[in-house]
C-alpha cells in the first residue's frame, strides 16, 4: 500500500505545474497599477518590491516618531494593515526635498483625473500650521516639445514638471487646543495635466505621457524649511546647516505616512449644479498665504531680485480680514539701484498679452526709508517692465525690456494700489501662434545703488541714503533699512474691448492709473496716466466721441450712462483686440441712428489684418545688416532659405506686405512691414500668412488664398475677403437695437495674425455705439445634450459566492449594470472597470485591495488573504471603451473569508538550502494539510521530496523549515494538498543555477572585471586597491584560480557618480578590451530606481555578442536604510537567467535592519567602510562557493525593451574640437582625461562626428555652469555641472543621446549657457571627453 500511495505521490508532485486553480479569476491585490490608474492600500510589505512603488524610498534620515523604524508604517488608516511612513529633514546638500514617488504612470494630457490618500502627521506636534500637500507631476521618458505645435525639439530626456498644492486647512484637522492633529486625514482632488510643463516645455495633446507623480509637505513646493510652518519651540531646537554655499537653513524635520493612495480618471458630470459665486479671473494671483514665491504648477513663479531676505510675515491690511501673511523684501543693495518683484511665466496663456488691457492691483506699504528715498528722487519710484529677450519671440516690434515708469506714492501704512496696463502692437500674433518665449514681468521698486553708498565714519556701517525726519534728526539708511511690504498680488484681463463700455467718457472720469506701451513707436513708448488724468482711455475706441445719452440705458435697462456718437465727419470705432486662432467668441454692441438720414445705412462690423507697405517681388535683393552688420544677399531662387514674393526688391508700388518675422540672435526691436535684420545671425521667418494670402496657384498646392486681410460680418454670416471692399444688411434703426453674432477664425497655419476690430457704416452717417464687447465662448456655452460628455454609472451591485464562509481556494463573484446617465452613448470597455475593496467596520470603512473586472459587468475575484476575516464592501468603478470613468456604485458581501493562508519558499542565506513557510489564520475552523517541499533536476526529474504536517485550529498558525538542496536540484517546490490531495494555494518555487564547479576550465587566464559606480570604484575604503568589495573579491578569485598553468587579472572598471547608461557607453573601452571572463555589474544605487532596463539589457546583449560569452552576475548594493530599488535591474537579471547578489539583504543581515550608517559599515549614505565592503565580499564569496554563479545569459532573439541595443563608441578628448573665435577656452588634464574649460557664457565649440550616439563626459564643480547642446543647428539638450561642495570637477556623464536618428554625419556644437543652477556661484563648464558611437542591434 505504501508503495503504492508513494507511487501517486510522485506522479502527482511530477504534474505539479498543473496543480493550480483553473477558475480564471482576479487577484484582489492592495498593489494594482494600470495606464492611468493605480491602487496602492499597502496592506503587504512586499508591495515596496515593485518597480513603480518608491514612495518608500524618500527618507532621507532617521525616524525621530517613537515606534517607527522602517518605511512600512503599522497600522495603516482606519486600522488596515499598513502605510508607508517617510522621514524628511534638510541637512547639508538636501533643501528637504524628495522626488521620489510613484513612477511608470501615465496620463493623458488635457483629461481630468481624482487623485486620494490618507495621511498622518506624524511630527505634527512641530507644525504651527496645516501643512499643504505639494502634488508633482513630472516626465519620466515622456517626449517633449519645445513648441505649442509640438513640431521642434522632439526629446524623451529631462524632467519637466507641474505641480499644485492642496490646501492643508482642507485635509488636516485642529486639535481643541490650536494644535495640529496627528490622526489620519484624508486628501481628496482632482486635476488635469497640462500640455505646458516647466522649462517651455509641451506634451502631445491626446497621447498617453509616461509621468511619474511625488508629493512634498508644506508651504513651499521646494523646501520643507519654511520657518512659519512651524512652532518656535521646535524652531528653537534646531540648528544651522550649510544647505549648499549660498543658503543655510535650521535642520527642519517632518515626519509622515501615507496610505491608500489611489488615482483614476475623474468621472464626468453633466448635471446642472448651482451657480458658483462669481469670482474674479486673474491671470496671476498671489496671496503669499502658502509662505513660499515658488509657483503652484500654473504656468506661473515668482522671485525676488535684489532682496537680501524674503520673509512672510504676519502684518497684513485691515481691509483683507482673512489674510494672515504678506511679503516682505529686505533690501539688499544693488549696482543698478532696484528691487524686484518678477513673476515668471512659462505658460503662453497666461501672459501679459499685445492689445488686452489688464488690471494690475496689489496692496503694499513699506518702510520710511522707502518713502524717503521717492521723495528725494521722485522721477519713477515704482517700475513694471515687461522682460522678453528669449530669442524663440518671432514677431520682434517690442523692446527686450520696456521699462515703464509709475508716478505712484509710498506709504508707510498698507495702501491699495490699482494700475491698468496695456500694450498695443497693430499687427500682432496671438498666444497660439509659433511665437512663444519665456518671460519675466517685473514689479519694480527703485531704491540706492551701491555707488551712492558710503562708510560712516562713527559707526563704520554702509550708508545708502539719509534724510531728515519730522523732528529734525538726521536718519543714517543701511541697505536693509528699505523694506517693502506686498499683500493679494493679482493680475486681471479687462473685457478684449477695453473701454467698451464707455465708463470713461473723459480724463476726469479715471478712476485708476493706466500705463500704456505703445509699440509702434520707436522709442518713448511709454505713457502713464494718473487718477483722473488718463487720456487715452477715452480715444481707446478710435474716432468718435464719448458723450453721456440716458435713452440707451432706457431702453437697454443696463446702467450705462455713456455712449460712442460718431458723426459723418468722423472715421470709425475701432480698436486692436486679441483674437485668437480656432476659439468662439460672441461679438455684441448696441446700435441707434442719431437722425433720419441715418436710418436704413448699414453697419460693418470688421476684424482687419491687413500690413501695407512697400511691395517686393520674389528676386534675390541684398540688404544692410544693422548695427555694422555688414551687407547681407537674400532671398535667392532656388536657394534653400528662399522665402518667394514679398522678400524681394522693390516694385515702387504700395499695397499688401509680409509680417517681418525673424529667429536666431535679436536685436531690441523691428519694424512690422520693413525688411532689414538687426545682426548678421538674425534670420527672416517666411510669413506663412502672407504666402496664403497671396496664393492663387501655389501655397502647398492649394487653389485659392487660404488667409485674408479682412473679414466682415453681412448680417448673416462672416466673409472673408482681400479686398476692403464690405456690404452688410444690419440696418440701422431709429431705436437702439442690440446686435450679437458669434466669431471664429480657423486659419490653418503657423503665423496667425491677430486683427483690428472696427464698426464702421456702408455710408457716411451719425450713428451711436452702446456697451461693445466681445467674449470667448469658452465657459459660456453649454453644448447640446449630444454634444456633451457621456457620463455613466454603475448600478445594481450584487456580491455573491456558493458559499458563506469562504477559504482562500474559494471565489467571490462581483456583478453590475453599466448605465447611461445623458451625453453621447458610449459602452463598457471589457475587463477594464475597476473594483476597489473595502473592510467595513461601523461607520468606517478602509480601503484593502483593488481587482479588474474579468468582463464588461463581472468580475469573480479570488479570496485572498488581504480580504480575510473582514466585513466586505466591493466598490465598482466603470470604465468606458474611451479609457473614461463612470461614477462608482457600492455592494456588501454577506458572507466572510474565514481562512487566510499564505506559503512561501526562499533560497537559504547559505544559498545551498530553502527555507519554506506557511501561515494559516483561521477564524473557527480546523484542519490538516501537508507540505510537500520537491527538488527537481534539469531534466524536470523528481530527484527529492520532503513532507511536514500542517495542522491548523482557530487562531493563527505558522509552519516551516529549512531543507537542504541537492547539488542536481535546480527547482525546488512548495505545494500544499488537503487529505485527498487537492491542491489548497499555488505552488511557490524557486530555482537554482547548475553548479558549475570548474567554470574556468582549460583557460590559461582569467580576467575578472569589475562594472559600477563609485561603490565598484571603492569610495569610503580605507584603500580602495586593498579593501574595497571589487578589490578583496579579485584577490579571492586570484588565490582560488590561479595556478602554475593559469593566470588571473582583475580590473577594477569603477567610475563614481555615474549610472548604467555610462557602463554601456564605456562597455567597449572598459571591460570588451579587458577580453573578460566573468563580468559584475553594479549600477543599484546609481541608476536610483530609475528605469534603466534598455542600458542594463544592451550592456548583456553587447557581451552575448562576442566571441567568448563571459559570465555575468549582477549586485544589488544598498543605501543606510536599504530601501535601494532594484527590481528594473532584476527583471533583466530574470529574461537573460543571470545571477543575482543581493549586498543589500547580506548588509541588513548582519545588522539586523539597524541603520547601516549609524552602525559604522557605511561611510555616508551609501558608501561603505572597510566593515561593509567585508560583508559584501562575503557574500559574494559565499554565493561563488556554491559554482551556481557561474553562468552565461541566455542568447535570447527577443528583447525584454525593443529599444535597448548595444553601442560602438570612441572616446576623444574635447581638445580636439573646433573652437570658436574668441571664445575664451582653456585646456588642461593628463590622458584620459584632458580636458577644455570657459567660465564665460556664449562660448562654444564644435565637433563633427559620425553615427547617432553622442554624449560628453563633465566635471562637476560648485561653480559649475550649464551647457547647451546642439546637433545639425538644432537644440537637443543641456548638460548641468553644478554640484554642491564639490571642487574636483568630478568626471560623470553628461548630456548623453542615444537616438540621434541618422547614422550618418553630424555636426555637435556646445555652447555655454548664460543660464545656472541659483545655488552655484560661477557659470564654470569643463568637458572631458566626447563619447561618439552607433547603436548596433545584438
Amino acid at each position: 500500500m505504501k508503495k503504492i500511495f508513494s507511487l501517486i505521490l510522485s506522479l502527482a508532485l511530477l504534474m505539479s505545474t498543473f496543480c493550480a486553480v483553473t477558475v480564471q479569476a482576479a487577484n484582489a491585490s492592495s498593489y494594482l497599477k494600470e495606464d492611468e490608474a493605480f491602487f496602492f492600500s499597502f496592506e503587504n510589505e512586499n508591495d515596496f518590491s515593485y518597480a513603480d512603488m518608491k514612495l518608500d524610498n524618500v527618507s532621507n534620515g532617521t525616524f525621530q516618531t517613537a515606534g517607527v523604524t522602517s518605511a512600512y508604517y503599522t497600522p495603516g488608516a482606519s486600522g488596515s494593515k499598513g502605510a508607508v511612513a517617510s522621514h524628511i529633514e534638510v541637512k547639508s546638500g538636501n533643501q528637504g526635498i524628495s522626488n521620489d514617488g510613484i513612477s511608470g504612470v501615465k496620463l493623458i494630457p488635457e483629461k481630468e483625473y481624482a487623485l486620494s490618500m490618507d495621511i498622518k502627521l506624524l511630527s505634527a506636534q512641530n507644525y504651527a500650521v496645516q501643512p499643504n500637500v505639494n502634488v508633482f507631476i513630472m516626465t519620466e521618458g515622456a517626449t517633449t516639445y519645445a513648441d505649442a505645435a509640438c513640431t521642434t525639439d522632439e526629446k524623451n530626456t529631462g524632467s519637466y514638471y507641474i505641480n499644485f498644492s492642496v490646501k492643508g486647512d482642507t485635509i488636516f484637522d485642529k486639535n481643541p487646543d490650536g494644535t495640529i492633529s496627528g490622526e489620519w486625514a484624508t486628501m481628496k482632488t482632482t486635476f488635469t495635466l497640462p500640455r505646458a510643463l516647466s522649462g517651455g516645455r509641451y506634451l502631445k495633446p491626446n497621447e498617453l505621457a509616461n509621468m511619474k507623480l511625488f508629493f512634498r509637505f508644506g508651504s513651499a513646493a521646494h523646501t520643507i524649511a519654511t520657518a512659519s510652518d512651524f512652532t518656535q519651540e521646535f524652531q528653537d531646537s534646531r540648528k544651522e546647516v550649510t544647505v549648499s554655499s549660498t543658503v543655510t537653513s535650521k535642520d527642519y524635520w517632518i515626519e509622515y505616512a501615507i496610505d491608500n493612495v489611489c488615482l483614476q480618471p475623474a468621472a464626468h458630470s453633466n448635471d446642472t449644479e448651482p451657480e458658483p459665486e462669481p469670482q474674479e479671473l486673474a491671470f496671476w494671483d498671489n496671496d503669499f498665504e502658502q509662505g513660499t514665491l515658488s509657483g503652484s504648477g500654473d504656468g506661473v513663479t515668482y522671485a525676488a531680485q535684489s532682496a537680501a531676505s524674503v520673509k512672510f510675515v504676519d502684518d497684513t491690511p485691515d481691509a483683507l480680514p482673512n489674510s494672515t501673511k504678506s511679503l516682505m523684501m529686505v533690501y539688499g543693495g544693488s549696482k543698478d539701484g532696484l528691487m524686484d518683484l518678477n513673476t515668471k511665466i512659462s505658460d503662453n496663456s497666461k501672459k501679459l498679452w499685445y492689445n488686452r488691457t489688464y488690471k494690475i492691483s496689489f496692496w503694499a506699504k513699506t518702510s520710511e526709508a522707502v518713502v524717503e528715498f521717492a521723495k528725494a528722487n521722485p522721477k519713477g519710484s515704482m517700475w513694471i517692465i515687461q522682460e522678453r529677450a528669449s530669442e524663440q519671440r518671432l514677431e520682434r516690434r517690442k523692446d527686450k525690456w520696456p521699462n515703464l515708469s509709475l508716478d505712484i506714492e509710498y506709504d508707510t501704512d498698507w495702501k491699495y494700489y490699482e494700475i491698468y496696463y496695456r500694450e498695443t502692437l497693430n499687427e500682432s500674433l496671438s498666444r497660439s501662434s509659433e511665437n512663444e518665449w519665456n518671460t519675466t514681468f517685473d514689479l519694480r521698486f527703485k531704491l540706492p545703488k551701491d555707488a551712492v553708498a558710503v562708510t560712516d565714519p562713527d559707526s563704520g556701517e554702509t550708508i545708502y541714503f539719509s534724510y531728515e525726519n519730522a523732528q529734525g534728526e538726521t536718519v543714517k539708511c543701511k541697505a536693509n533699512d528699505f523694506v517693502v511690504y506686498l499683500d493679494d498680488f493679482k493680475v486681471e484681463p479687462t473685457n478684449i474691448v477695453y473701454n467698451g463700455n464707455m465708463s470713461v467718457a473723459a480724463a476726469s472720469d479715471s478712476t485708476a492709473c493706466f500705463s500704456h506701451y505703445d509699440g509702434r513707436k520707436a522709442s518713448n513708448g511709454s505713457d502713464f496716466y494718473k487718477v483722473g488724468a488718463d487720456t487715452f482711455t477715452p480715444s481707446a475706441l478710435g474716432d468718435g466721441t464719448i458723450t453721456a445719452d440716458s435713452s440707451f440705458a432706457e431702453a437697454s435697462g443696463l446702467a450705462n450712462e455713456n455712449v460712442l456718437k460718431l458723426t459723418e465727419a468722423d472715421g470709425k470705432m475701432h480698436q486692436e483686440v486679441e483674437i485668437d486662432n480656432k476659439k468662439k467668441y460672441t461679438v455684441s454692441f448696441w446700435a441707434k441712428a442719431d437722425n433720419d438720414a441715418a436710418v436704413g445705412k448699414n453697419l460693418l462690423p470688421v476684424m482687419d489684418r491687413s500690413i501695407i507697405g512697400d511691395e517686393r517681388n520674389g528676386e534675390e535683393t541684398t540688404i544692410t545688416v544693422k548695427n555694422g552688420g555688414g551687407t547681407k544677399t537674400i532671398n535667392t531662387p532656388g536657394s534653400a532659405d528662399y522665402l518667394g514674393v514679398g522678400y524681394g526688391e522693390k516694385t515702387g508700388e504700395t499695397g499688401d506686405v509680409p509680417f517681418m518675422l525673424f529667429s536666431g540672435s535679436m536685436g531690441n526691436s523691428h519694424e512690422s512691414s520693413t525688411l532689414n535684420l538687426t545682426n548678421a545671425n538674425e534670420k527672416i521667418v517666411k510669413d506663412d500668412y502672407f504666402a496664403r494670402m497671396k496664393s492663387v496657384n501655389g501655397y502647398e498646392d492649394q487653389a485659392a488664398p487660404t488667409a485674408w486681410n479682412y473679414e466682415y460680418y453681412n448680417g448673416e454670416s462672416w466673409v472673408s475677403t482681400n479686398d476692403a471692399t464690405f456690404t452688410s444688411n444690419l440696418a440701422l434703426e431709429s431705436t437702439w437695437t442690440k446686435y450679437e453674432f458669434e466669431y471664429e477664425c480657423n486659419y490653418e497655419g503657423s503665423h496667425y495674425r491677430m486683427p483690428e476690430f472696427s464698426i464702421d457704416t456702408d455710408e457716411s452717417a451719425n450713428f451711436s455705439l452702446a456697451n461693445i464687447s466681445i467674449v470667448e465662448q469658452e465657459s459660456s456655452v453649454t453644448p447640446p445634450v449630444d454634444e456633451k460628455e457621456a457620463e455613466f454609472k454603475a448600478s445594481n451591485v450584487t456580491v455573491t459566492s456558493d458559499k458563506t464562509n469562504l477559504t482562500t481556494s474559494d471565489f467571490i463573484t462581483v456583478t453590475w449594470d453599466f448605465e447611461m446617465v445623458s451625453g453621447k452613448e458610449t459602452q463598457e470597455a471589457g475587463g477594464q472597470s475597476i473594483i476597489k475593496i473595502y473592510a467595513v467596520n461601523g461607520d468606517s470603512r478602509s480601503f484593502i485591495a483593488a481587482a479588474k473586472a474579468d468582463e464588461a459587468g463581472k468580475a469573480t475575484i479570488k479570496a485572498s488573504n488581504d480580504l480575510f476575516g473582514k466585513t466586505l464592501e466591493f466598490e465598482v468603478i466603470p470604465i468606458d471603451v474611451n479609457g473614461n470613468a463612470g461614477h462608482s456604485a457600492t455592494g456588501t458581501f454577506a458572507g466572510q473569508v474565514v481562512m487566510a493562508l499564505d506559503t512561501s519558499i526562499y533560497v537559504g542565506d547559505d544559498q545551498k538550502s530553502v527555507d519554506w513557510q506557511v501561515s494559516i489564520s483561521s477564524a473557527g475552523i480546523e484542519g490538516t494539510y501537508t507540505a510537500y517541499i520537491a527538488q527537481y533536476d534539469t531534466n524536470g526529474k523528481l530527484v527529492a521530496i520532503n513532507s511536514e504536517p500542517v495542522n491548523f485550529t482557530d487562531g493563527e498558525k505558522i509552519f516551516g523549515s529549512n531543507i537542504s538542496v541537492l547539488s542536481n536540484a535546480v527547482t525546488v517546490k512548495l505545494l500544499l494538498w488537503d487529505e485527498s490531495l487537492k491542491p489548497v494555494a499555488d505552488v511557490q518555487e524557486v530555482t537554482f543555477m547548475n553548479a558549475n564547479n570548474d567554470p574556468f576550465k582549460g583557460d590559461d587566464h582569467v580576467n575578472v572585471v569589475f562594472l559600477g559606480g563609485s561603490i565598484t570604484q571603492g569610495t569610503g575604503s580605507s584603500n580602495s586597491k586593498e579593501t574595497c568589495y571589487a578589490a578583496l573579491t579579485g584577490k579571492w578569485f586570484e588565490s582560488t584560480f590561479k595556478t602554475a598553468d593559469r593566470d588571473v587579472t582583475w580590473h577594477n572598471m569603477g567610475v563614481g557618480g555615474t549610472p548604467s547608461q555610462y557602463g554601456l557607453l564605456r562597455l567597449n573601452r572598459d571591460v570588451v578590451s579587458k577580453d573578460p571572463d566573468i563580468v559584475f555589474v553594479e549600477f543599484a544605487v546609481n541608476d536610483s530606481g530609475n528605469d534603466t532596463r534598455r542600458y542594463m539589457e544592451g550592456i548583456v546583449r553587447s557581451l552575448l555578442a562576442l566571441e567568448k560569452v563571459p559570465y555575468i552576475v549582477f549586485l544589488y548594493t544598498t543605501n543606510e536604510t536599504y530601501t535601494t530599488p532594484t527590481a528594473y535591474h532584476e527583471q533583466v537579471a530574470e529574461f537573460y537567467g543571470i545571477p543575482q547578489i543581493s549586498l543589500k539583504d547580506a548588509l541588513k543581515r548582519e545588522l539586523n535592519g539597524a541603520n547601516a550608517k549609524e552602525a559604522g559599515y557605511l561611510k555616508d549614505s551609501v558608501h561603505p567602510s572597510d566593515l561593509g565592503y567585508a560583508v559584501y565580499f562575503n557574500e559574494i564569496k559565499k554565493c561563488l562557493e556554491t559554482g551556481r554563479y557561474y553562468q552565461k545569459p541566455l542568447d535570447r532573439a527577443d528583447k525584454l525593451v525593443p529599444e535597448s541595443t548595444g553601442v560602438s563608441t570612441s572616446f576623444t578628448t574635447s581638445q580636439t574640437a573646433t573652437f570658436a573665435e574668441d571664445s575664451k577656452w582653456t585646456t588642461g588634464g593628463t590622458d584620459p582625461k584632458q580636458f577644455v574649460k570657459s567660465v564665460t557664457p556664449g562660448d562654444s565649440f564644435e565637433f563633427e562626428f559620425e553615427g547617432n550616439v553622442f554624449a560628453v563626459e563633465h566635471g562637476l564643480n560648485i561653480v559649475g555652469g550649464r551647457y547647451d547642446v546642439y546637433i545639425d543647428g538644432v537644440k537637443v539638450g543641456s548638460g548641468e555641472t553644478y554640484y554642491n561642495n564639490i571642487t574636483s570637477n568630478q568626471l560623470v556623464l553628461g548630456y548623453n543621446n542615444f537616438n540621434l536618428g541618422s547614422k550618418g554625419k553630424h555636426t555637435a556644437k556646445i555652447v555655454v549657457s548664460d543660464q545656472k543652477h541659483p545655488n552655484s556661484t560661477g557659470n564654470q563648464v569643463l568637458i572631458y571627453n566626447i563619447i561618439t558611437g552607433t547603436t548596433l542591434d545584438y
